[in-house]
């Protein structure tokens, strides 16, 4: 089992630059992924994607890769850039607008200068990325795992205890029809009935609150689920997390009716407990892939 939150950062020093990659991860419902990549290296986005994609299969996943030239002073002129500014220019001063285009100013204008440290010089760069970018993952996935590992303890224990509560309120079931004969002569001793009891007529309205309140299929249904709840997150191959939820609300379901239909206090007392155990394992589900 993973966790959706991790951070990675992997930095090598190459000849012409240094290469810096920074991934942070944080909760997501779906696989939401925002490379930022300098401008020189777009190109290089559906590959970053690629790779990402065959380890983090769910989270916001923020990727940023930094160029630090190691040879601050070695430029070179963008030619096809400065002749667009250079037809701009023309073109606004067609317009009536005047004023000077001096060399400091054109200087300071995005994509003018290039550093050679950030060049993309093929195959030989595209190696050196994507072993760097590799390293910061391999960063990432040791992170979430080790979270992951955290959560699993954690839900483990709320899940020891709901199966606690489980079993209370599976010995709580077995008082009800005695609790629904107690209520019924209760009811008929209240009414001051001097004819004969028909038993016949109190065995039947005994059944028909007994089946009401019958709660045996829904314990039933919970420890299965509880089950397979535990059966998943030992799954580390695939991403688990929505498969969790969706156990998750099931068993939130049968432990709702569950607190519908007991007519018992302490049985309900349970099941409000468990309800709670519930909701603290949903809540640490929102953090697994």
């Amino acid at each position: 089992m993973q966790s959706m939150t991790g951070f990675g950062r992997a930095e090598r020093s190459f000849e012409r630059s240094d290469i810096v990659v920074e991934i942070r991860t944080l909760n997501g419902r779906y696989l939401d992924l925002k490379p930022n990549l300098p401008r020189g290296l777009l190109s290089y986005e559906p590959r970053v994607r690629k790779q990402v994609q065959g380890l983090l299969h769910r989270g916001r996943v923020e990727v940023t890769v930094h160029l630090v030239p190691r040879a601050t002073d070695r430029y070179q002129v963008d030619r096809a850039v400065v002749q667009n500014y250079l037809a701009l220019s023309q073109e606004i001063q067609s317009l009536g607008i005047e004023g000077p285009l001096d060399l400091n100013g054109f200087l300071q204008l995005p994509g003018v200068l290039t550093s050679l440290g950030s060049l993309d010089d093929g195959e030989s760069f595209a190696s050196d990325l994507f072993g760097v970018l590799l390293d910061a993952l391999g960063q990432v996935v040791e992170s979430r795992a080790i979270e992951g590992k955290n959560l699993k303890t954690e839900i483990d224990n709320y899940l020891r205890t709901l199966e606690q509560l489980l079993e209370g309120i599976r010995a709580g079931a077995n008082a009800v029809f005695s609790f629904h004969r107690q209520k019924l002569r209760e009811r008929i001793d209240q009414l001051d009935v001097e004819e004969a009891l028909d038993e016949g007529r109190l065995a039947q309205e005994l059944v028909y609150y007994a089946r009401r309140s019958d709660i045996t299929e829904e314990i039933a249904r919970l420890q299965s689920h509880i089950s397979r709840f535990r059966d998943t997150t030992e799954d580390v191959t695939k991403s688990i997390g929505k498969n969790l939820d969706f156990l998750c609300q099931e068993m939130n379901r049968e432990i709702s009716t569950i607190l519908a239909k007991s007519p018992l206090p302490d049985t309900s007392d349970l099941a409000l407990k468990a309800k709670s155990e519930i909701e603290k394992i949903r809540e640490q589900v929102q953090n697994v892939e």
